[in-house]
């Protein structure tokens, strides 16, 4: 292709390499460009492209670069005068010539190469440079592994010693020691080479050295660099903190990924950024990454998947200013902007309600300083009833079992309240009350003009009552009632600020049992039983024989795959269910082990009702069984789940379902054990692969279930289980050894 068609970079970037055969590397030429290794970089490539340099990897990341010498004259005259004028001539020049740019090529790239005759254990051939690496001016007349192996670092000897024997049987090397140099100086070398054979044994030796100390210097560097990140990144509130090379690869990554997608950490840390990111994320921070890389920084808000996000993009550099990474930041600024939005909206409201605005504004800076939630509800209940504009406040749930409202948190209500049962039965007495129907509603309810006869404000003598709904993020945790003297107090005004003190509250207690949901021992235990599960697959509702829940495993795409046990006649019953989709979500089943009378079995359950909603909570089921055709569950959640919330979506799923008992328990975290350390130490992926492993027997002997079997019950490929396998087994190792060696 003619030079002429090159663009003006390309023709400025050719003419750097004016006299041919002379290599540059890629630093070399962004330094006499004045720009980017990366934008260099992808000028050199084109170039290669469209035949104009060629290209060469020295080392396991260097480049050099350079032009040929000019085609010389092919017509048929020219050749046959110049071979017959001095054919021997003609190949020396091309051996020279081939033998100089490679000298000179390793030469830039600090390379080193050696020849080693295995019979005579001598290295005749060697590069002047092979020797100046380890501290030699003038190249030595004698070489070998013994003379190698006494410059390798004690330290490292023995193990630079093992791979060289082990290189004998894979027929390479590569490899990384320290070195002592005749000088004393410590240096840090890098060496890969192979063996020759003749009759199937190695006869040579090549190979090629490099002092790599700067480089791990940089390395080392660059790891601390990673070890700061992660620590930031580790107390990095709501948000991610990345780092990504000169490629765009990803060199570390934690938090959270913006967006709906979630991408575990090690499917991107070592991945290009376009390569792994959902479209949506990479297209907003694909460009301000590479921008980092060419020096410029970058702070801007973005939305992705109706979330808003705030962004800082910096370039990394070296002690020379050298760009060699950019970091990224993000935060989900979503909930902060909409508090930002709820507070301008209320302030323009709370200024037109002087009174109000000062309890209200009160009320939220006090609840935000609270530690728990009892706080928050006693100080709100508090500050409402000695406000001029108020008598009396108290908040309360329901219990769910008798559907009636508990109170949790009073002021000024005296035994007034405790003495009256407020339903949130939609047919009960008092269903038109204010305080049922903002639980049952969800939305805020005000009763004016009460009198004698209007449910609970009516009897307490008060005037008017407000009812707001406490919610969250789709939580509910209660209702606050308000109670005034003031017969036309909640006018539209004051119900919409009033009425925000419940998102208010809402957000504090969120925001509380989140906490105290990752510290504390306490959950929610709820016992659910079904009676006559079978009845309609068997002849008889009351079928002989247990089934015992022991695990349930999700599998991904809302697959669950659940282990336990079955005796009797319950096998047939569950058999008939499955075929008979008397249960939908029961796919399959399958026997993996019997001993004796009792079975064990794998179900395959695909979204199921029940699991979906609970796991949604954060909960899990502690222990399930039918016995004799009768379902018993319990169920532990989080203290801030929606409970009715929960009974109502198994109801839908099971109308048969009974709530048999709900209290508060602690879990305890002594059972955690290595378990807790572990798990957090593995992916989804590698945690349902052991999982599902174990309970299906894969490691019993003999083996219920093969490696291929297991595979299958997960959707996924036998090699891609086996290496999930084998990463958590080897991490679960770690741990055990790790504990043994601290103890």
């Amino acid at each position: 292709m003619s030079s002429d068609s090159l663009t003006p970079a390309l023709r400025e970037t050719r003419a750097l390499f004016a006299k041919a055969g002379i290599p540059l590397t890629t630093t070399e030429v962004a330094a006499d460009l004045d720009l980017g290794r990366r934008s260099t970089y992808e000028r050199l490539e084109r170039l290669v492209e469209r035949g104009e340099l060629e290209t060469k990897k020295v080392g396991s990341s260097a480049r050099v670069w350079w032009r040929n010498p000019p085609d010389r004259d092919d017509t048929e005259d020219a050749t046959v005068a110049r071979r017959s004028s001095s054919p021997t001539d003609d190949t020396a020049f091309e051996v020279d010539t081939g033998a100089e740019l490679l000298q000179l090529a390793l030469e830039a790239a600090d390379i080193g190469i050696w020849e080693l005759d295995l019979e005579t254990e001598a290295s005749p051939t060697r590069s002047p440079h092979h020797d100046r690496i380890f501290g030699y001016d003038e190249p030595l007349e004698e070489w070998g592994i013994e003379r190698f192996l006494e410059h390798v670092h004690r330290d490292d000897r023995e193990r630079v010693a093992r791979s060289l024997d082990e290189a004998f049987e894979t027929g390479e090397w590569a490899l990384r020691c320290r070195i002592i140099r005749r000088d004393g100086e410590r240096r840090w070398i890098e060496t890969h080479g192979g063996f020759a054979f003749e009759d199937d044994e190695p006869v040579r030796a090549v190979g090629t050295v490099r002092d790599i100390t700067e480089r791990t210097e940089r390395e080392r560097a660059l790891e601390e660099t990673r070890r700061q990140y992660r620590t930031l990144v580790e107390h990095f509130p709501n948000g991610a903190v990345a780092l990504v090379d000169e490629a765009c690869r990803y060199l570390s990554f934690g938090g959270t990924l913006e967006g709906n997608t979630s991408v575990p950490r090690t499917e991107l840390e070592g991945k290009p950024i376009y390569d792994v990111l959902p479209p949506a994320v990479a297209e907003v921070v694909g460009p301000h990454y590479e921008a980092a890389l060419e020096g410029d920084s970058a702070t801007f808000e973005a939305t992705i998947d109706d979330r808003s996000y705030r962004f800082h993009f910096v370039p990394v550099r070296d002690d020379d200013g050298e760009v060699f990474a950019a970091m990224g930041m993000s935060q989900d600024v979503t909930e902060q902007k909409e508090r930002e939005a709820l507070l301008r909206s209320a302030k323009s409201q709370l200024e037109a309600l002087n009174s109000l605005h000062e309890v209200v504004s009160d009320i939220t800076d006090a609840v935000i300083e609270q530690s728990s939630r009892e706080e928050i509800e006693e100080i709100v209940c508090q500050r409402l009833a000695d406000s001029e504009s108020y008598t009396s406040a108290w908040i309360g749930d329901v219990d769910v079992r008798r559907q009636v409202v508990t109170i949790r948190a009073g002021a000024g209500v005296e035994d007034r309240v405790d003495e009256t049962t407020i339903t949130v039965d939609p047919s009960g007495r008092g269903r038109h009350d204010p305080e049922g129907r903002a639980l049952r509603e969800g939305e805020t309810r005000v009763l004016q003009n009460a009198g004698s006869d209007s449910g609970l404000a009516g009897e307490c003598g008060f005037e008017a009552a407000a009812a707001i709904p406490i919610a969250h993020g789709g939580t509910h945790y209660g209702v606050l009632c308000v109670y005034t003297d003031r017969p036309n107090a909640f006018t539209d005004d004051e119900r919409a600020v009033i009425g925000q003190l419940g998102e208010v509250v809402g957000h504090a207690i969120a925001a509380i049992e989140r906490q105290r949901a990752l510290l504390s021992d306490e959950v929610r235990e709820l016992e659910f039983q079904i009676n006559d599960f079978f009845a309609p697959v068997a002849e008889s509702p009351d079928v002989a024989g247990t089934i015992t829940h022991e695990r349930a495993v999700p599998a991904g795409d809302g697959v669950f795959l659940e282990y336990g046990t079955v005796t009797g006649a319950a096998l047939e019953a569950m058999e008939a269910a499955v075929a008979s989709d008397a249960v939908p979500h029961w796919q399959s089943v399958q026997i993996l082990r019997t001993d004796g009378e009792t079975r064990q079995f794998e179900l395959t359950l695909v979204d199921p009702p029940m699991f979906s909603t609970i796991t949604g909570y954060g909960g899990y089921i502690e222990a399930a069984r039918i016995e004799d055709g009768d379902y018993y569950m319990r169920v532990h959640l989080p203290p801030s789940a929606d409970v009715r919330h929960v009974v109502e979506s198994i109801r839908e799923a099971y109308p048969g379902v009974e709530l048999v008992s709900q209290r508060q328990v602690d879990r305890g975290r002594a059972a955690e054990g290595i378990g807790g350390v572990v798990f957090d130490l593995l992916t989804d992926r590698q945690r349902t692969s052991l999982e599902v492993a174990y309970y299906a027997g894969y490691f019993a002997w003999p083996r219920d279930s093969t490696g291929e079997e297991v595979a299958d019950s997960l959707g996924v490929a036998a090699p891609t289980f086996h290496q999930h396998l084998r990463t958590a087994q080897r991490r679960l190792i770690r741990v055990v050894f790790d504990d043994a060696d601290a103890a």
